[in-house]
């Protein structure tokens, strides 16, 4: 069973009571680039590990599986530029007599 919303890139597909994986929905199914993290959890400490199956510069230990799936989120929402540039009016040099 997939967890996250139809529209969003990333969903966590569990495998076990204390495993998971991180698919990426933009990657077809077939291909094995659409997984692109594991997550277990550690009942010691109560956070869960996290093994990037890409290279990146993110967290191994986060405090919950939604919490994984969030800072993806905000990775991405950075990625794509968060918003619209805002425009700067162009003006033609002025005009020497």
């Amino acid at each position: 069973m997939l967890r996250g919303e139809e529209s969003e890139p990333f969903a966590l597909r569990q495998l076990a009571q204390t495993e998971w994986v991180v698919l990426d929905r933009r990657v077809p199914g077939g291909d094995a680039r659409c997984v692109i993290a594991h997550i277990r959890l550690d009942a010691e400490d109560d956070l869960v590990e996290v093994l990037w199956l890409q290279e990146c510069a993110r967290p191994t230990r986060y405090r919950s599986v939604d919490a994984v799936l969030d800072d993806l989120r905000v990775e991405e929402f950075r990625h794509r530029g968060g918003t619209r540039p805002i425009e700067i009016p162009h003006f033609s040099p002025p005009q020497v007599a």
